[in-house]
């Protein structure tokens, strides 16, 4: 038997009419961007927005054609509410580009000091920008955000700043697009790609969040330095609990996946060996003395060690980098009581060069080196 078919009502139309005029009753009109005398109206969620289409369509923005673009079966001529263009973006993204297309020379200025900085509407902007291809605008968005997280990195950031509230997938979105459109195989520390993940770590550092999340987003983008930094964090913070009634003891539940725990466990062990293999070879070190500060060189060297040993085996955690950062400290203070001739300044190098060696090699201890670039021979 045929499926029977709905009768069509007389007021079967008039009813899709009545429900067509009262879809604009749902939405509500921007306080700010909703302007009388704009010339197209824009639907973003159920926020509509009145603004002037000069001022989207410069800078060659894929707004250039997009009025004339049709949406179902009209054209959309976005000039009423009741046929406005939609937009299926963040609304208060859509509102940042509202705000930089319509600010005073007064608001562009505020942008250059972090502490008078947008924080939030300059992410939504570079997130946008990025999109409809406003490449001035992505541009002034992207330095500002540079220069700002550089601020940030250097410790001046003031409290609480945005990117440490703002919601992670905030800090992926710009991620992802650094990552694809700045060059990764360079680590340049002056480049967004670069201070954005150090922004991002030290956000998880100062917040104590998970870096489950950052981690997943990391190897996805092949970011090796940025699951080294994240996956140390998780180490120095790494506890242990003794199992009651044992001598186990065992790690505290946490929400990274066995893949990730995996991946920590292995460099934990390779720093451990680090640490332990080089501390015999450390303390009959040769330091490449002149005969002026040889004695001095070889007591401080010595001596510094053999304090922060102690120091070591007693912390509930392991942070080599600390350890070595208080070593380089220690020297530095036993050498202010020497006199110029005789300051060990070949103590500091050695230890600034094991710092340096080791923050470089430290994706190799989690991720294990790169394969090869050479064929066997």
């Amino acid at each position: 038997m045929a499926p029977r078919k709905r009768k069509r009502s007389e007021n079967t139309s008039q009813e899709d009419t009545d429900i067509t005029a009262s879809i604009p009753d749902l939405l509500v009109r921007d306080d700010t961007y909703y302007r009388e005398n704009g010339d197209c109206v824009i639907r973003v969620g159920s926020v509509l927005f009145k603004i002037h289409r000069i001022l989207l369509e410069r800078d060659a923005s894929a707004f250039l054609n997009m009025f004339s673009m049709p949406q179902g079966n009209d054209p959309a001529l976005a000039n009423s509410d009741n046929d406005p263009l939609v937009l299926f973006d963040d609304v208060d993204d859509f509102r940042a580009l509202c705000w930089i297309i319509y600010a005073l020379p007064t608001v562009y200025m505020q942008q250059s000091k972090l502490e008078t900085a947008d924080m939030k509407n300059l992410v939504s902007l570079y997130l946008i920008a990025q999109k409809y291809h406003f490449d001035a605008h992505e541009s002034f968005a992207r330095d500002l955000l540079r220069q700002h997280c550089s601020a940030i990195q250097a410790g001046s950031s003031p409290n609480p700043n945005y990117l440490f509230s703002c919601p992670e997938s905030r800090l992926e979105d710009m991620l992802r697009i650094a990552a694809f459109t700045e060059e990764t195989s360079v680590a340049d520390a002056e480049s967004f790609l670069f201070v954005l993940q150090k922004v991002w770590i030290i956000r998880l550092k100062d917040t104590n969040e998970s870096a489950a999340f950052a981690l997943g987003v990391g190897e996805e983008l092949g970011l090796r330095d940025f699951m080294a930094g994240l996956y140390y964090l998780e180490l120095t913070r790494m506890k242990s609990e003794l199992v009651e009634g044992s001598t186990a003891y065992v790690h505290p539940v946490s929400d990274l996946t066995p893949h990730q725990k995996l991946i920590l466990y292995q460099g934990y062990w390779s720093l451990r060996q680090y640490w332990i293999r080089r501390w015999d070879l450390l303390q009959k070190k040769s330091l490449n003395c002149s005969d002026k500060t040889e004695h001095a060189c070889r007591f401080i060297w010595q001596a510094s060690w053999e304090r922060f040993k102690a120091d070591e085996f007693s912390s509930d955690t392991f942070d080599p980098l600390q350890l070595l950062a208080n070593i380089a400290s220690n020297i530095n203070e036993y050498g202010a009581e020497w006199s110029e001739t005789k300051k060990p300044h070949c103590a500091i190098r050695a230890i600034e060069k094991m710092q340096v060696s080791l923050k470089k090699n430290l994706a190799e201890h989690f991720l294990g080196p790169l394969p090869s670039s050479s064929s066997d021979a």
